[in-house]
Order: structure tokens, then sequence, then C-alpha cells
């Protein structure tokens, strides 16, 4: 796919490079504590110092080690130029996580005090992570990623099949998230789109392509109230007769507060990505 991930990572992403900012930096250093949990933000930089101070006693720890400084420190750097999202680093620290239980195990088999303290807040962190995603609605601003997602593409599935199911009627969204959210569930993980239908950048939307035979059918335009994705109406107006707001689902946490809202827009007889309408028509 004409290297695709290089181009991805070392084409598009540069573009976004900004000048020097420490502010991306520390973001970064702050959500890797929340990943690693105190005990492993206290004994991956004891297991490099010990590695540095003696190489040639540690050189299996080493070799981990290393494997995981490219990419850590290499987000790192980057980080003082643009955005490095939290997660991008988490393959890294699978050899540095190997490289503390070959230099601590001892001391890991035998927990001091301060090490039993480390473990019980890891664990309860962990628990608390899950308990987020099992409790509905969970009020944190634009971290919360899922809410509503579930229960909308249910009800948009209903649309759909009262609009013909799925030989008359696809679903596409603004983002690529969006739209593997709807894939997630919708029922039977159908084929949806993203912003590839109206002519865009959409990732691995693009490597799928966009089947000839969706020209001509109705389409489900969803998108959410995120700030990360803007309602492109405007651009998607183009490739369809019309377009208009069908429906829209709101969540809200217990305590009342608007968490989420999912727009449902019914698109008329696509015209295809290739064959936009003619500017003011």
């Amino acid at each position: 796919h004409d290297w695709a991930s290089f181009i991805f990572q070392f084409g598009n992403r540069a573009e976004q490079v900004h000048s020097f900012t420490a502010n991306y930096a520390g973001q970064l250093l702050v959500s890797q504590m929340f990943e690693l949990l105190p005990l492993l933000v206290i004994f991956i930089p004891k297991a490099i110092f010990t590695v540095l101070k003696k190489p040639s006693a540690t050189r299996r720890a080493a070799f981990f080690i290393i494997s995981g400084l490219f990419i850590t420190f290499g987000f790192i750097m980057i980080s003082f130029k643009t955005l490095v999202k939290m997660n991008w680093l988490l393959p890294g620290y699978l050899g540095m996580i190997i490289a503390v239980a070959l230099i601590f195990r001892e001391a890991l088999v035998k927990p001091s005090r301060w090490i039993k303290t480390g473990i019980y807040t890891s664990v309860g962190l962990i628990l608390s992570a899950h308990m987020i995603l099992v409790i509905p609605d969970v009020p944190l601003g634009e971290g919360n990623t899922w809410s509503g997602w579930k229960d909308a593409s249910e009800k948009i599935y209903k649309i759909q099949q009262r609009l013909g199911g799925q030989a008359d009627c696809f679903i596409f969204a603004n983002s690529y998230k969006s739209a593997s959210l709807l894939k997630f569930y919708l029922p039977g993980h159908q084929n949806t789109y993203a912003q590839n239908i109206y002519g865009q950048p959409a990732l691995q939307f693009d490597i799928w392509g966009i089947p000839e035979g969706l020209i001509g059918k109705d389409a489900l335009y969803v998108c959410d109230d995120r700030k990360e994705y803007k309602n492109d109406l405007k651009p998607i107006e183009n490739y369809f007769n019309d377009l208009i707001l069908y429906q829209k689902f709101q969540y809200k946490s217990g305590d009342g507060r608007l968490i989420r809202t999912i727009f449902c827009y019914l698109a008329h007889d696509y015209l295809g990505y290739k064959h936009p309408k003619p500017p003011g028509d």
C-alpha cells in the first residue's frame, strides 16, 4: 500500500510539526505516570541507571532496555515539537518491564513495605480504570470517547432497516474513530465508511476503499459533539442530493450533566467521491 505507515508517521505527521514547545512534552510525561503506575515509574529509571552503571553485569537486561529506548526516547524527543499520544510509547515499555524483572527479581519476590505499597496502589489504579468503563456515562469531558455509541448504534441500525437496510442505505461518519465505533456496535459489524465518502483522507478506510455500488444509495451520516472532529456538513452536501438532520441522541451522567450528543443525518442519492456537485449547485 505504497508504504502507508511510513508516509503517515514521517510524511503526514511531519507536516503537523510546530516550533519548539514544552507543553506537549509535559502532557506526555504526566500521561506516562498514569500508564506506568507508581511501581514502574520508579523501577524503570532505576533499571536504566543500573544498566548504565554496570553494563557487563546486566548484559541481558541491557538488551531489553535498548529495545525500548528507541521508541520511548524517540517519541519523547518528538513531543517537544508536536503532539504525541500517550499510548504510542507502550510498545517500548515491554522490553523495559522485562529488564526490571531481571534486575530486581529478588526485591520483587520478597518485597519491602514500599514495594508492597506500590503494588497495592497499582492494583487499585488498574481496578479503578476498569470501573470507569463499567460505570455508564462517566463525566470525563473529551476523555470519555465511548459513552452513547452502543445505544446509538442500535438505534441507527433500526433507522437503516426502516430505510431499506444495507441494500439501500449505508452508514458513514466524519472520522475513522466514529466509523470504527459504529462498525463495532452495529449488529453484524457491517461495513461502515469514514470521511473518504466525501473526498477527505480517512486512514485505513482509504485502503479498504469505497465500492462503486454505493453510488445512488441513501446514507446515514453520523457524528458527535466532540471538539476533536468538526461536523462537515458543507463538504458532505456536495456529494449528495440533499442532507437533513434525521435524529439526535443525547446521553447524560447520573447527575444530569450532558456527556455526549450523537447526530444522525439522512443523505439522499450518493453521487460518489469522484463526482461531487459543481460549486454553487
